[in-house]
């Protein structure tokens, strides 16, 4: 998701008892607005809207630090029958406040390339799993020849590792397959070199059926790597508590963009 700089968000969250339902916090709940991984000590004001229901009210401004291309993300605490809590709400790029700002901009760009689409690398990893057919390769054609995975001991936890370009910034993941169960799902992350962290951009649900659908996952400009790791995007799936899970992969690929400065 992406926020202009100056920009005022409102959020609405919910607070839940140890039965599920609806509750109060003990206290009004906080709400501290991170940059790029640290405090920015923005202001952010929670209000009770009814049983159960706030909302938080931020700006992510240049007067708290934030500039083009931070990474912001609001976590809110909250005591709920004395077990305290902490949960991310809401996460964003900071983009330019308006078109002139954006018309400034290009005078440091000379020539951005036409988007790129690239398959995933021999470094992809299964870290818990087991292949039952087909390798990364499989991936690579729209051919309905798969890399199949099933579940080890309830857990599936893997990622595909791309190559854009020292130059590249990656815009999204397009993935074609499916993982059988309706009781299964996948959660689906994007690296953060910068704060060498995962990042959820989605999940992929599992469907009690034989045919595939397709999944488009934005990225933000943070996952692709520098240095010793430059132009490496990588997308983990990953969850556990599955039942016999298998996970097909017919096809999936990595869109970005080449900047030539």
């Amino acid at each position: 998701m992406t926020v202009k700089l100056e920009e005022t968000k409102t959020i609405v969250f919910p607070t839940k008892g140890s039965t599920g339902a609806l509750a109060d916090a003990d206290a009004l709940p906080t709400g501290v607005l991170y940059k790029d991984g640290v405090d920015s000590g923005a202001t952010v004001t929670v209000t009770n809207i009814t049983t159960g229901i706030y909302k938080a009210v931020f700006t992510v401004g240049s007067a708290d630090g934030f500039a083009v291309d931070d990474s912001a993300s609001l976590v809110i605490f909250a005591t709920i029958g004395t077990i305290d809590t902490a949960e991310t709400h809401w996460e964003g790029v900071v983009k330019v406040a308006d078109i002139d700002d954006a018309v400034a901009g290009l005078s440091d760009i000379a020539n951005v390339g036409a988007a790129t689409n690239t398959s995933a690398t021999d470094d992809s990893t299964v870290t818990t799993g087991t292949v039952v057919s087909g390798t990364v390769a499989s991936t690579e054609a729209l051919d309905g020849t798969y890399w199949r995975i099933q579940d080890d001991g309830g857990e599936i936890d893997m990622y595909f590792e791309f190559s854009v370009g020292n130059a590249g910034v990656p815009a999204s993941v397009k993935f074609t397959g499916r993982i059988n169960g309706s009781n299964d799902s996948l959660n689906v992350y994007g690296y953060d070199w910068a704060l060498t962290s995962w990042k959820q951009v989605g999940t992929l649900t599992g469907l009690n059926q034989a045919d595939d659908s397709v999944h488009i996952y934005d990225l933000l400009n943070a996952m692709v790597g520098t240095g010793a790791d430059a132009g490496k995007v990588r997308v983990r799936f990953q969850n556990t508590g599955l039942t016999a899970a298998n996970f097909y992969i017919d096809q999936i690929f990595c869109s970005f963009s080449t900047i030539y400065s």
